[in-house]
């Protein structure tokens, strides 16, 4: 059986994110295609990012990725700090700073800095609501090479304030995108920028049923990690009580050994006071007995 180019790319990073059924797929859209430019719209955590990266450096090193978000989250994701970006930053700066970037800005702003029909792949992961994904294509459609390919992830969510699923219906119907759908995964929608169908195209479908394999033993694998990190964060808040707990008995145990100190000096004090109380009395008796047998 001939092997699937981009399933031996290994993936280092670990993060929670819906992404990880897709990266196989990621690792194979660079394998195979090799896109010169790629730009995503949300990164959030990285997964997504750092999957282009790791197929890039494995396969293609004349691939660079470009990673534009704000790192604040929004009303979908949720709004989070600082460290979010930091540990994507800090990922990125040890592994793959020379073929790749991070683009901190909104996504309208940072359009400006890229030419018409300049990227060879783009990936649209920010905001889900139909008018949001329908500004990214509109701002970002023809910066995208003829040829070129567009990746639309939770298409395949109905939620209420969801409408990447409108958007990817109206696009399939425009007659200008060969498109593939990938249901799992929230699903992913991958459309080129073309009136005929790629041969890449067929290959892909092809080999779908085995990426899916890997991607969900990927997300299988880093839902256990997390399982994993909550019990030893649990374990580590349950050993800073049990230390916590070591201490206040420690505590407890010197002021019950001083007080049993001071009680015993105590004692001894009355033990003496009184026993030197009582020899006084029997000398007083001894010696008034002795004046009674003199007289």
């Amino acid at each position: 059986m001939t092997s699937v180019k981009g399933l031996d790319v290994k993936s280092i990073y670990s993060a929670s994110s819906s992404w990880w059924e897709h990266v196989p797929v990621a690792h194979w859209l660079v394998a195979n295609i090799k896109p010169s430019t790629i730009v995503e719209l949300g990164t959030h955590y990285g997964v997504s990012f750092f999957a282009f990266c790791e197929a890039a450096q494995q396969y293609n090193l004349d691939t660079f990725v470009y990673a534009i978000d704000t790192w604040k989250g929004d009303t979908q994701a949720g709004l989070y700090g600082e460290e979010v970006y930091q540990k994507v930053k800090t990922h990125q700066t040890q592994y793959f700073r020379q073929r790749s970037e991070m683009i901190r800005s909104t996504f309208d702003n940072a359009s400006e800095q890229f030419g018409e029909c300049s990227i060879d792949m783009l990936h649209i992961d920010g905001l889900h609501s139909y008018d949001a994904v329908l500004n990214d294509y509109n701002k970002w459609n023809l910066k995208v090479k003829e040829g070129g390919t567009i990746l639309f992830h939770d298409w395949n969510v109905h939620e209420e304030g969801f409408g990447v699923w409108k958007f990817w219906s109206e696009l399939k119907l425009s007659g200008e995108y060969q498109c593939i759908e990938i249901s799992n995964g929230y699903g992913l929608g991958i459309a080129t920028k073309t009136k005929n169908i790629p041969t890449w195209h067929d290959e892909l479908k092809k080999v779908l049923a085995i990426l899916k394999v890997k991607g969900e033993v990927l997300a299988n694998l880093q839902e256990e990690k997390e399982k994993v990190k909550k019990i030893e964060s649990k374990n580590e808040i349950l050993n800073k009580h049990a230390k916590n707990l070591e201490t206040i008995i420690e505590k407890k145990e010197n002021i019950i050994r001083q007080q049993e100190t001071y009680i015993n000096e105590k004692t001894k004090s009355k033990i003496y006071q009184l026993a030197k109380r009582i020899g006084h009395k029997i000398k007083w008796i001894i010696n008034l007995s002795n004046t009674k047998r003199t007289n």
